[in-house]
């Protein structure tokens, strides 16, 4: 059995027993490894340790009943495993910097619901195999984007529609790449922005386009934005953009929160090659993070 099947094996078990009270030791055990060797398997392929998982995907589920239910707090927070309503707003707070009823009574509670997908084993063969998982941390000069923008609702949600809206926006914008001087032979780019309207409406802002120098005059349906200067994080996504999900889900669930840095308020960005097949298990994007 390869340390894939037997950390999806302990997850399997974990999520199980979820809600309850089960030793480090009987999960171990069920993944046919030794406690310690175990945790450092575990930590290396999924980027949690095994009480940081069992946390975020409690708390994860009790931000869902929060919104989905009008159950006390105090009744979800026994629900799902804390022993009272502090311990409950404590671990809450540490982890989503907010209080559960702040949270709940939130007018963008429904697109800031804390995340944090039970593991598959399609997803751990793709945190194995398919991302850096640690990123190299590089600060980048302003850049200039040329495209086309829609809106969607981002992987992070739970009504997400991003592989609907984005492969047609690609499409509509490389109908028109013609219209842009040497846009066929420039580099594509992507950027991701939520402003503080856009979180109320749950919905995010995606520019499919290319790295250009600035135009005083663009072609008819057009924007133009700027890459800010600064910090950035930058992670590889090999493979499928319909994995994507993985990646971010990683990069926002995991590595973030543990990392010792602060997202800046400034676009996520991808890079992709002119000739990227979003289908192709060997493509590769660059996403970088802004940071402060």
């Amino acid at each position: 059995m390869s340390y894939l099947d037997q950390v999806n094996r302990a997850i399997d078990v974990i999520e199980d027993n979820l809600c309850s009270s089960l030793p480090l030791e009987s999960i171990a055990k069920e993944a046919g490894l030794s406690k310690w060797y175990f945790q450092k398997i575990f930590r290396g392929m999924v980027g949690d340790t095994v009480k940081e998982y069992i946390l975020k995907r409690r708390l994860s589920l009790a931000a869902r009943a929060l919104i989905d239910s009008n159950q006390k707090v105090i009744d979800i927070a026994i629900a799902y495993g804390f022993d009272s309503h502090e311990v409950f707003t404590r671990a809450f707070k540490r982890v989503f910097n907010t209080t559960p009823t702040e949270f709940r009574n939130s007018n963008s509670a429904q697109s800031l619901i804390p995340h944090k997908p039970q593991i598959t084993l399609a997803y751990l063969t793709h945190l194995y195999e398919r991302i850096t998982m640690q990123p190299t941390i590089k600060y980048r000069d302003e850049a200039t984007a040329m495209g086309m923008v829609a809106q969607f609702k981002s992987t992070l949600n739970s009504d997400s529609d991003n592989l609907t809206v984005i492969p047609a926006l690609w499409q509509e914008f490389k109908m028109n790449l013609k219209k842009i001087p040497n846009g066929l032979q420039a580099q594509r780019v992507a950027i991701m922005n939520c402003s503080d309207k856009d979180e109320l409406s749950n919905n995010m802002e995606y520019l499919a386009g290319i790295l250009t120098e600035a135009f005083e005059e663009l072609p008819m349906g057009f924007v133009q934005q700027t890459i800010p200067a600064g910090n950035y994080a930058e992670f590889t996504h090999r493979g499928p953009m319909k994995n994507i999900e993985h990646t971010m889900n990683y990069i926002y669930g995991s590595w973030l929160p543990k990392s010792g840095h602060e997202r800046s308020a400034g676009p996520d960005v991808g890079i992709y090659p002119k000739d990227f097949d979003p289908n192709s298990s060997k493509s590769e994007i660059k996403l970088l993070i802004p940071l402060k």
